[in-house]
C-alpha cells in the first residue's frame, strides 16, 4: 500500500511540475455534489417520526491538459441522504451496516466528513460528452450516535466512530450542456477499502470491526450526479 501511494504521489507532482510553468486559470474547474431526503414514519398507534438528511460534496480542480487532470472532493454530511451515494465508494452501505436503513428519523445522529484527491485521465471525448476514469486515494470520518441510559441512570452519548480508507477507480461520463458547463456522473468503483470501527459511551472507547475490501462494483447504487463549471 505504501509503494502504490508513493507512486500516486510521484505522479502527482511530477505533473504538477511539469505544468506550473504554463498554469493557465483558464483550466480550473470547480463543481459539486448535494443530496438531500425527508423521511417520515407512521406508526400502527399514530405515532409519527421525522427526519432529514443531506450530503454536500465540493469538487475543485485544473485540467492539465486534454486528457489529464487533477482534484480534490471536500464534502460533509448528516443522516444518509441516499439518493446516490456520499461518494466514492459505498458510504451508504457503510452507514447502513453501523446505523441501520433510517438514519435521519432523528433516532440516530450520523455526520461524515471526506477528503477525496484524485486524478483523472479521459477515455474519449466529443462535443457531446467525455469518457472518464479517476483515480481516487480517498479518506473519511464517520460518527453516529444516540443519547442513551449508560446502566447506571445517566444519560450520555453512545454510538460508533468508523475511519474509511480507500484506493479506487471510478468511471463517469460528463455530459457538456454548454461550453463551460457539464453535468458529471460517476458509477461503480475497483479498488481497496478499508473501515475501521470504534465503539464509544461517554468518554469510554473500545476498537470494532475492521473490514477491509478489494473488488469490483458496478452497481447502480453508488451512482452520483453532480456538476463542473470549467473557467
Amino acid at each position: 500500500m505504501k509503494k502504490i501511494l508513493f507512486v500516486l504521489a510521484t505522479l502527482l507532482t511530477v505533473s504538477v511540475t511539469l505544468n506550473a510553468q504554463s498554469f493557465d486559470k483558464k483550466n480550473i474547474y470547480v463543481g459539486g455534489t448535494v443530496g438531500f431526503t425527508s423521511t417520515s414514519q407512521s406508526d400502527p398507534d399514530g405515532t409519527s417520526t421525522d427526519g432529514t438528511s443531506f450530503k454536500i460534496i465540493a469538487d475543485l480542480g485544473y485540467d492539465l491538459n486534454k486528457k489529464n487532470s487533477f482534484g480534490v472532493q471536500v464534502g460533509i454530511l448528516s443522516g444518509i441522504a441516499s439518493f446516490g451515494s456520499f461518494d466514492n465508494v459505498s458510504y451508504v452501505e457503510a452507514i447502513k451496516a453501523l446505523v441501520g436503513a433510517f438514519a435521519d428519523l432523528n433516532l440516530n445522529d450520523t455526520f461524515g466528513f471526506t477528503f477525496a484527491p484524485y486524478i483523472r485521465h479521459t477515455l474519449i471525448s466529443n462535443k457531446t460528452f467525455d469518457i472518464f476514469v479517476d483515480g481516487v486515494l480517498g479518506f473519511s470520518n464517520m460518527k453516529t450516535s444516540v443519547n442513551a441510559d449508560d446502566g447506571t441512570g445517566t444519560v450520555v452519548e453512545q454510538g460508533t466512530k468508523a475511519t474509511i480508507f480507500e484506493l479506487v477507480a471510478r468511471p463517469g461520463i460528463a455530459f457538456k450542456i454548454t461550453k463551460d458547463l457539464k453535468l458529471v456522473s460517476r458509477f461503480g468503483a475497483a479498488g481497496f477499502e478499508s473501515v475501521s470501527t470504534k465503539a464509544f459511551q461517554g468518554n469510554n472507547t473500545a476498537d470494532g470491526p475492521k473490514i477491509t475490501r478489494f473488488g469490483l462494483d458496478a452497481g447502480t447504487a453508488n451512482l452520483t450526479f453532480g456538476v463542473e463549471y470549467h473557467f
